[in-house]
């Protein structure tokens, strides 16, 4: 995307604030879909034709300090003695200062690292996310940014479930398994799976499938009875599963009623409701 050269433009020297990236990432949303509102940003990128780090800036507005700095280790754009010489204050910085006491390349990098959630094992070594060592003398750049980004990745997918009631059923440190729905989002095309199914997929899983207590809490409707049976606080799951007057297009599907009764008795799960699942690869170690 064009729009994100400009919004990463120079991130790699100070960085960029949390409050950035999501005003940055707004922007990124809005070319992707028509109507981001009320929508998942972190879906919406990243269950597109490509990959998510080329769509969502926040994969370089987050990585590029990091990256920047196994350059100049890997590369000496600088002597080495004089970036290590500085290493403890600036890892030490995190704990205590904040992004606009963000002052040159190396705060910057340490402060990105805290924010992946990676820490100094010694100048020149770092820790990453998941216990792995990643020593910048060692790694080659492309190595370091590669693993940067997945720590962002991650990241973005912890933020999107703290930051969304409907998921709080995933647990501590767990985050939705995509890789099964990009899978099916970039299969060919054919005649039971269009565009329009696509787009209907895309719009389950980022939160955007309107629903009687949804329409009434953005201020859309006066209520939050359903439109069509009355019932009351009637949401996803309801409109999916358990309303009486859509029985007949249910069974269209031709599914076994124990799916819709489970579906029913589990409004809160959402497998049923937004087709996400907690990713059971986080429970494998690094290999």
């Amino acid at each position: 995307m064009i729009i994100n050269p400009v919004v990463s433009y120079g991130s790699g020297r100070l960085g960029v604030s949390p409050a950035q990236v999501k005003t940055r990432r707004a922007l990124a949303h809005a070319c992707t879909v028509p109507k981001p509102r009320g929508r998942s940003a972190t879906i919406d990128m990243g269950l597109q034709k490509c990959e998510a780090r080329i769509l969502d800036p926040a994969f370089a507005l987050m990585s590029n300090p990091i990256h920047l700095l196994s350059c100049a280790i890997w590369d000496s754009w600088l002597p080495r003695s004089w970036i290590y010489r500085t290493w403890s204050s600036a890892f030490a910085f995190p704990e205590t200062g904040s992004w606009r006491a963000v002052v040159d390349p190396l705060t910057a990098a340490a402060m990105s690292c805290a924010r992946l959630g990676w820490s100094s094992v010694k100048p020149g070594t770092l820790r990453s996310h998941d216990g792995q060592i990643v020593c910048l003398t060692e790694l080659c750049p492309k190595t370091v940014q590669v693993l940067a980004k997945r720590a962002v990745q991650k990241r973005l997918l912890r933020d999107m479930v703290d930051g969304d009631a409907s998921l709080a059923g995933f647990g501590p440190d767990k985050v939705p398994w995509l890789l099964p729905l990009q899978k099916l989002v970039r299969c060919k095309y054919e005649d039971e799976w269009d565009a329009c199914d696509v787009g209907f997929l895309r719009a389950v899983v980022a939160g955007a499938m309107p629903s009687s207590q949804k329409l009434y809490e953005q201020g859309v409707i006066n209520n939050h009875t359903c439109q069509i049976c009355g019932t009351l606080h009637a949401g996803v799951s309801h409109r999916l599963y358990d309303c009486p007057k859509r029985e007949t297009w249910r069974r269209q599907y031709g599914l076994p009623d124990i799916i819709w009764h489970t579906a029913a008795a589990e409004p809160s799960n959402p497998f049923w409701n937004r087709a996400l699942m907690p990713d059971p690869t986080g429970d494998l170690s690094v290999p």
